[in-house]
């Protein structure tokens, strides 16, 4: 009983000393976001090629880990369909989406898995924004899984996710 009651207390107080250390004024801001255009993007994606890449995850595994800047990446219009994962360490990505940007995908929780187990309501996510410092705008996020049980279009667990127009 000693043990464990000193455990917890010892893992209470290490969580307590890394939320007390975290700064939150060191936060990028993105109140000054509003109508940015492409050419002051760092990244583009376009399905049809024409952008530096033809999927955002592709985009987005392009940031650098733990990058202290913010990323730009303005998406083309167009319907992407993609099961998309934003890491803890790629944080500060802000998506730009120009009129008619939809980020898909149509996963649910009773679909099953590779190995035959049901995904799970959060399992079934379109997207999953685990990194802090997230900024997304005039994007549409959606899953198309349709009459089929819960389904999740957008899962956030990191800090400071801001949505505009979206």
């Amino acid at each position: 009983m000693k043990i464990t009651t000193l455990l917890f207390t010892f893992l209470w107080l290490l969580i307590g000393n890394v939320v007390a250390q975290t700064d939150v004024s060191k936060a990028p801001d993105f109140s000054n976001q509003s109508s940015v255009q492409m050419s002051d993007c760092h990244f583009v994606v376009a399905q049809d090629g024409s952008g530096d890449f033809k999927t955002v995850q592709e985009a987005i595994d392009a940031v650098p880990d733990f990058r202290k800047q913010i990323t730009r990446i303005f998406i083309r219009k167009g319907k992407y369909k993609e099961k998309l994962v934003v890491a803890p360490c790629k944080q500060h990505i802000a998506l730009y989406g120009e009129d008619g940007a939809v980020l898909t995908y149509d996963d649910y929780a009773n679909k099953q898995n590779v190995f035959g187990e049901n995904k799970g309501t959060s399992g079934s996510s379109s997207i999953y924004i685990y990194a802090s410092d997230f900024y997304a705008e005039n994007i549409t996020f959606e899953n198309t899984a349709g009459p089929v049980g819960q389904a999740v279009a957008c899962f956030v667990a990191g800090d400071r996710v801001h949505f505009k127009k979206c």
